[in-house]
């Protein structure tokens, strides 16, 4: 009875710990909401004696099978929470560009990469206003 109290204490946790980074925007709703949706399968099927009963004769220290999957459950969060970071990061990096390329009134042309002598005098002519200002 204590083992299932535990299980299902963890489980609310990780379910606030998860509402929480979907509110702040930290973790993607479609990762939380598959994410809610297993804590609570787990926490449903933790709470009924039947399940934990037949988990318990296939292995013993059912506790420790739960444990197991919280533990597993714990990294997919934290991954798929890094996962948004950082598509985030590179969607803002992406408008970045957008808008500086916007504001030289250029495109990427071929997509080769510029020679030296291009470089030079594209990134040059600014250095050489705000030397002589």
């Amino acid at each position: 009875m204590i083992g299932i109290l535990i299980v299902d204490i963890i489980g609310v946790l990780l379910f606030g710990w998860v509402i929480s980074l979907i509110r702040k925007g930290r973790l993607y709703v479609g990762y939380g909401s598959a994410l809610l949706i297993t804590i609570g399968a787990i926490i449903c099927v933790a709470s009924v004696p039947a399940f934990t009963y037949r988990i318990g004769s296939v292995v013993s220290g059912t506790l420790l099978v739960f444990f197991a999957i919280y533990c597993i459950l714990f990294a997919l969060i934290y991954v798929f929470r890094e996962i948004t970071m950082i598509s985030r990061r590179l969607r803002t990096l992406t408008q970045q560009l957008a808008i500086e390329l916007a504001r030289r009134g250029g495109v990427l042309d071929s997509g080769e990469p510029l020679s030296k002598t291009q470089y030079e005098t594209e990134n040059a002519a600014p250095l050489s206003r705000s030397r002589g200002a």
